[in-house]
Order: C-alpha cells, then structure tokens, then sequence
C-alpha cells in the first residue's frame, strides 16, 4: 500500500505535467494568427487547441484541490 506522502509526490508530478501541457497547448494556439492563417471558424485547429486548453486548465485546478 503507498503512504500519503508519496501519493502526494504523484499528485505533484501530475499537476507539474499538466502545467506543462498547458504551456505547450497555449504556445500552440498562440502559434496561428489571422495575419497568416486567415480568420479562424469555429473547426480551426486553434479552436480545439484553446478547447483542450481549457479542458487541462479545469482538470489541473481540480487536482490542486484533491486531498489524498
């Protein structure tokens, strides 16, 4: 059976990972521009690059706020 302390170093590894993908999914999302890509519809890559943004920002946030 794991101890509290080291499900709370998996817990941490989880969050440092998911902070990291939202980096990377920011910068990606960052990475269109109408300039170049044109206007953005509601389909575009960036869209469901912000969606999944979003989608780990939430999880992240709830797993700062889990008790083990």
């Amino acid at each position: 059976m794991m101890d509290k302390q080291k499900r709370k170093e998996i817990l941490q590894i989880a969050v440092d990972s998911l902070r990291a993908a939202e980096y990377a999914l920011g910068q990606l999302a960052d990475s269109y521009t109408e300039e170049r890509d044109g206007k953005f519809s509601a389909c575009h890559p960036k869209r469901s690059f912000e969606s999944s943004l979003g989608q780990v920002t939430r999880l992240r946030k709830s797993l700062v706020k889990a008790k083990v």
